[in-house]
């Protein structure tokens, strides 16, 4: 079975689970577009909304409507990092003796003057004590960290390690109709509904707090089931490419899930440990294989001993059977007659070793023959067994999200249909190049780091204190 064909079951679930989503982002906004003088667009999304009609600036100007990405670095992050460099082991022209006896170990150290907290700025760069300024916008953090740590290597001289141990991201602010008005920290995937609620609810018909804690706990509950589920497609992936021996291919679902580059990162996360598996399966078969060869080997030898043997009895045999005749007739005296007999009995004791020997050396093989059979029977199943365990947990995920996105949307109609809900507009004021931008949005649109959210009862966006460009 090959890898699209086994991930044609867990595509469709997710496909439906991303439906979902957009099914989620699509409540309420006919009815906000309405009420703020707009026309309603059958089938539009929210982020329809953002990009073409619903985001204006106060000063006239139009604003570039670009998709938040949060695997990426932006303006206002804070990052954390960590740097280490390697020491190497120090020659000692004191103690050159003693260097010949111990064998000298390397170590690490933490270089606590250069390990902080450093601020992007408006730049989309940080810039670092000695090492100097690193632009970090619009990148991953490996990419930085691989950046960052070549730097600090050259600048030592030997190998140097950075971690990037934390990404904080600029916080959310909530002003209007709400009743405790600041700032949040962002999650990504948070909604205007959601920053609400961390606000204490609306200002005169707050949100019940039943209705707060179920959306905080399904919204983690569908990002929980995406990254679960894409991590058992990518374990998917792994053991059926590592099975084949091909290079990684990212399928269509995972992409568009994730994006391509964890795509690839959690493909071969799952593909290293899979291969160290199978390249132990392969060394123990090779194992069992040469056992089995050196037996049959054994046995060969044992049965071409066989021949030899029987020409020795039958030549005594007939030694014995002419000094019997001989003994008869007086010719030869007894003790050569009995001497005779002992050197037959000898020879056939020894042949029915070889006959015992023989048996054993045929248990031997039987045994690593059946050892092999059932080491090959073993690596089969536990193949197997790994890979439906991938795919009914990756299932599992996706019908999980999409029980969550169903309680999601229950609970956000409810909230939406609550008197104060539909008195109050949501408007968000967002940064730009340029300046800041305002976009008319609903419960369910998405937030980016630094999003200020109002909660209003006016839709006209001259009701907020104008902001001008940078």
């Amino acid at each position: 079975m090959n890898t699209s064909k086994s991930l044609r079951k867990t595509s469709l679930l997710l496909a439906g689970l991303l439906a979902g989503l957009g099914a989620l982002d699509h409540i309420g906004l006919n009815q906000d577009r309405a009420l703020a003088g707009e026309t309603v667009v059958p089938g539009q999304t929210r982020q329809d909304c953002a990009v073409s009609g619903a985001a204006a600036e106060l000063n006239g100007a139009s604003a570039a409507a670009t998709r938040y990405d949060p695997a990426l670095i932006g303006r206002g992050d804070r990052l954390k990092l960590a740097f280490y460099e390697l020491l190497e082991p120090q020659d000692d022209k004191w103690g050159a003796e003693r260097q010949r006896l111990e064998e000298p170990t390397k170590g690490i150290q933490l270089r606590a003057e250069l390990s902080k907290e450093y601020l992007v700025g408006d730049d989309g760069a940080i810039s670092l004590p000695i090492l100097g300024t690193f632009s970090v916008e619009q990148k991953t953090p490996a990419e930085v960290r691989d950046q960052i740590e070549s730097a600090f290597t050259a600048f030592l001289g030997r190998k140097g390690f950075v971690n990037i141990t934390d990404v904080a991201r600029q916080p959310i602010y909530v002003v209007g109709k709400v009743k405790n008005s600041g700032s949040f920290d962002y999650t990504p995937g948070m909604t205007v509904l959601h920053a609400i609620a961390l606000a204490g609810g609306f200002d005169k018909t707050p949100i019940e707090q039943w209705q707060v804690a179920e959306l905080s706990r399904e919204s983690e509950r569908v990002q929980e089931s995406l990254d679960h589920a894409s991590q058992m497609i990518a374990r998917t992936v792994a053991i059926e490419e590592a099975r084949a021996s091909q290079p990684v291919t990212v399928p269509f679902e995972l992409s568009e899930l994730t994006g391509q580059e964890t795509a690839v990162a959690r493909i071969n996360e799952e593909l290293a440990p899979r291969r160290l598996q199978l390249q132990a399966f392969a060394d123990a078969e090779k194992a069992l294989k040469a056992s089995a060869e050196s037996a049959a080997w054994d046995l060969d030898l044992r049965k071409g001993r066989m021949s030899l043997f029987e020409q020795s009895v039958a030549m005594r045999q007939d030694r014995l059977a002419g000094l019997s005749k001989l003994a008869q007739a007086g010719l030869i005296a007894r003790p050569v007659l009995l001497q005779a007999q002992s050197e037959l009995e000898d020879v056939e004791d020894r042949r029915q070793e070889a006959l015992m020997s023989i048996d054993v050396a045929k248990d031997r093989l039987n045994k690593a023959q059946q050892e092999l059979r059932a080491h090959q029977s073993a690596a089969a199943i536990a193949d197997e067994k790994d890979l439906l365990e991938a795919r009914v947990e990756a299932d599992k995920a996706v019908s999980d999200g999409n029980s969550a996105i169903a309680v999601m949307k229950a609970t956000a109609a409810a909230a939406l249909a609550s008197p104060a809900a539909q008195d109050t507009k949501f408007i968000i004021i967002r940064r730009s190049n340029g300046g800041s931008s305002v976009i008319r949005a609903s419960g369910t649109t998405l937030l980016e780091p630094g999003d200020l959210v109002q909660a209003t009862s006016d839709a006209n966006p001259s009701a907020i204190a104008a902001v001008e460009p940078n």
